[in-house]
This record gives C-alpha cells, sequence and structure tokens, in this order.
C-alpha cells in the first residue's frame, strides 16, 4: 500500500474518531443536561407538596380556636383557608409529577379536614366532648399529612441520590469508549504509518494520557505543538473536558443545594407542626405528646411532676371591649412572660384559646405553688393596654395545679384534676392559683406570706 494511500487511511481515521468523540461530547451533554431539568422538577414538585402540607396544618386553626371562643367568624377564615389550600393543591403544569398517589391522599385528607370542621362549626356549645374529639380527629390527619410529606421527602431525597449514582455511572461509560476508540487509533496508526515516529507516536501517546485521566476523574488537558489533525483532536479533547467537567461540577453542586434545601424544608415544616402560630409556644398537640412521655418517666423513676392550666381571667369582657387584635396580643404577650419566668426543662404549650398549660418535672406541692404564684403576681403587674376596662381593674389569670405523685391515677387524672382546680379558682374569686387538694386555700396563703 502507498504511503500516500496510507496517510488517506489515517486521516480517514482520525476524523472518524473526531465525529465520534464529538458525538459522545454531545450525548454527554444532552444526558447532563437532562439528569439537571429531572433534578429541578424533582425539587419544584418536593417544594409543591411542602406548601401544601403548610397549608393543610393552617387549616386546623379556625376550628381550634373556634372550640375555644365560639366565634363564628372562624368559619369564614376556614373556607377562605380551604379554598387557597385547593387552589395550592391544583397542580401546575410546569410541575411533572411521578407519583399521583400522595396528590390524591392529600385530597382526601383535606375532605376529611373539612367534613370534621363542618361537624365543628355546627357545635352550639364550646368546650363539648365532642368537639375535642373532632379536634383530636382534625388533629390526627394534619399528624398523618406531616408524616407523609416527610416519607415523600425522603423518597424523593433517594432517588435524587439515585440520579447523581446514574450520571457517574454514565460519565465512566462515555470515558471507556472515548478511550477504546483513541486505542483503535493508535493502533491503527503504528501499523499503518509506524515510521511517523515523531509526528504520531509523542502526540498519541499524550492523548492517550489525558483520555486516561479523564476515566480515573482528572479533567486534565492536552496540548500537542503541531499543526495538524492530532493537534485539532487534542483541541476537541480539551473542549470535551471543559464541557463534561462543567456538567459533572454543575450537577454535583446542584445535588448539594437541592440535598440542603430539603433539609432546611423539613425543620420548617417539623417546627411548623409542633408551634402554635398566634403565640410561638407548642401547640395543642405537642402538649398530649410530651405530656405522656414526661407522665411515664415521673412513674417510671418515682419523680414529682407538675401540670398547670393558667386561664386568663375576664378574657371575653376584654376582647369585647378592645376587639380581637387587642386580644391577641394580650395572649402573646402572657405567653412571653409565662416562657421567661418558666425552667429550660419545663414545656410551655397553648391549650387553647387563652388557656396555657405548663409541664414542670421535678418540682413538689410547694415548689409548684411558689412557682404559680411567681407567674400570676408577674402577669398581674404587667401593663396591658386598656386593662382598667377590666372586672379585676388588670389583666390577671386563674391557675390550677396538680402534681405527680400526689394524684397518681392516670395522666387523664392528672389532667382532669389541674382543670377542675383552675376553675376552682376562677369561681373562687379569679386572680389565684388552687392546688389540687382539700388544703389547697390555706397553702396558698402560706405562699404569700412567706414573701
Amino acid at each position: 500500500m502507498r504511503i500516500r494511500t496510507k496517510i488517506y487511511i489515517g486521516y480517514i481515521i482520525v476524523f472518524s474518531i473526531i465525529l465520534i468523540n464529538v458525538s459522545i461530547n454531545t450525548y454527554t451533554r444532552h444526558m447532563f443536561l437532562k439528569d439537571s431539568i429531572e433534578t429541578r422538577q424533582m425539587a419544584h414538585e418536593i417544594e409543591h407538596i411542602n406548601s401544601i402540607a403548610m397549608s393543610v396544618l393552617q387549616l386546623l386553626m379556625p376550628a381550634n380556636d373556634f372550640l375555644s371562643t365560639g366565634n363564628i367568624s372562624e368559619k369564614e377564615k376556614f373556607i377562605k383557608l380551604k379554598n387557597n389550600t385547593m387552589e395550592i393543591l391544583d397542580i401546575p403544569d410546569q410541575v411533572i409529577t411521578q407519583n399521583q398517589e400522595i396528590y390524591k391522599t392529600l385530597n382526601e385528607n383535606i375532605q376529611k379536614i373539612d367534613n370534621l370542621s363542618n361537624e365543628i362549626f355546627n357545635i352550639e356549645q364550646t368546650g363539648s366532648p365532642k368537639g375535642a374529639r373532632l379536634m383530636y380527629e382534625m388533629d390526627s390527619i394534619g399528624n398523618k399529612t406531616v408524616t407523609l410529606i416527610r416519607e415523600y421527602n425522603k423518597k424523593q431525597h433517594e432517588q435524587l441520590n439515585v440520579l447523581y449514582e446514574t450520571s457517574r455511572h454514565n460519565v465512566v461509560i462515555v470515558n471507556i469508549a472515548t478511550i477504546i476508540s483513541m486505542i483503535f487509533l493508535i493502533i491503527l496508526g503504528f501499523i499503518m504509518i509506524y515510521y511517523f515516529n515523531e509526528n504520531l507516536r509523542k502526540p498519541i501517546e499524550k492523548l492517550n494520557r489525558g483520555f486516561q485521566g479523564v476515566s480515573h476523574g482528572r479533567w486534565n488537558h492536552v496540548s500537542l505543538n503541531q499543526n495538524d489533525e492530532l493537534s485539532d483532536l487534542a483541541k476537541e479533547f480539551n473542549t470535551m473536558v471543559e464541557r463534561m467537567s462543567s456538567s459533572y461540577e454543575g450537577l454535583e453542586n446542584e445535588v448539594r443545594t437541592r440535598t440542603a434545601e430539603l433539609t432546611e424544608l423539613n425543620k420548617r415544616l417539623e417546627a411548623l407542626a409542633i408551634t402554635d402560630g398566634l403565640t410561638g409556644v407548642y401547640n395543642h398537640r405537642y402538649f398530649y405528646e410530651r405530656y405522656h412521655q414526661e407522665y411515664n418517666r415521673a412513674l417510671r423513676y418515682n419523680r414529682h411532676m407538675s401540670l398547670f392550666m393558667i386561664d386568663i381571667d375576664h378574657f371575653k369582657h376584654y376582647n369585647d371591649t378592645n376587639g380581637h387584635m387587642a386580644g391577641d396580643k394580650v395572649i402573646n404577650r402572657v405567653a412571653k412572660i409565662l416562657v421567661k419566668e418558666s425552667r429550660k426543662s419545663d414545656i410551655v404549650a397553648r391549650y387553647g384559646g387563652e388557656e396555657f398549660v405548663i409541664i414542670s418535672p421535678e418540682l413538689d406541692e410547694e415548689q409548684a405553688l411558689a412557682f404559680a404564684e411567681r407567674l400570676r403576681e408577674k402577669i398581674e403587674k404587667f401593663k396591658f393596654n386598656n386593662e382598667g376596662a377590666q372586672p379585676n381593674g388588670s389583666i390577671t389569670v386563674s391557675i390550677g395545679i396538680a402534681v405527680f405523685p400526689d394524684i397518681n391515677k392516670g395522666p387523664e387524672d392528672l389532667l382532669k384534676r389541674t382543670d377542675e382546680a383552675m376553675y376552682q379558682a376562677k369561681r373562687t374569686g379569679r386572680n389565684k392559683s388552687i392546688l389540687s387538694k382539700m388544703e389547697n386555700e390555706k397553702r396558698v396563703n402560706k405562699v404569700k406570706k412567706k414573701k
């Protein structure tokens, strides 16, 4: 075979390899672009699901407030929140979901909440056992919704990791194919034009080392000081390396960013699920969960645990006189005083309406009475806006107290005795602390004299 023919064959082979590399590069860009689009779509869907979950949790508030205050305007607030939730639930065009089941479940949960809310708003008497039961069912649905979203986010996070691993696998396959094509070029080059040692052998070895570096994750460029087809090939290789490196790093950054966003969203969702929206203290559902935990702990280790029920005196009169916005400010300020005066180990929660509860581990009867009196005096001395029109001349609270193990007939009985002690404080003049025992009045006076 003539040298010119061999050179032409060599040109054809080199040109073919260049086309193959360009095709591989184009395919790789398409593949990484596709993965990036899928990652963004998955992130949009997760954000959309989380916004639905937050709206579902907000649906629980009007019914709870209605049971506490009896204000029928809470029903209109519920209808507005429901309509807003249904608008969010309507999947937008840019969200492409592969899991329609979660949207179906969320829709069913909203319908259940709607049905339970209608029953609650038809209750004529606030504080009825039926209302508490219906509210508990609604809280359970909200809790199930939060759990569902957590599991969904965990599943999506796993899918993102799978997508990341698939991308890495595809890069390895492309690198192997590229190396094989170049090895084929080197072998044919040595067979057909072996005597072009200086013009072919060294450049090809440089290219070979470059591709081997890519297969091991090193994005190094290849430099050839020649002006021929191999030099053009080196330029194409460098361009491919730059694009592959950029795409690979971009995908890694995208995965890290989305993972951090998912973690933050989960934290916000968890905080929203256990926090009262008005006061920032723990909500009714979280109180019940922690209350049973603390009760069981005190029972297991035979330790004291005090439970306080705090109710703002004549709150309806303040609301009727100053408006609900002013009433909300009073509730918020009382919550802040309770948190400030409590220990870090105490659990302060809004029980409903103008009522709060505090769980205080390791407090006996005498310590509990002293603590309750300190809370009562702090609130009585605080200067609230327009409090002079109150029947007591100021904003005050009535506090019921029950202490374990002095009362030891189960957690529900302890809570009931605390509630009864609080109502006894209200019936006997308000602005006082009552311990759930026969000698309540004497114990309170003793604490006051010590002060």
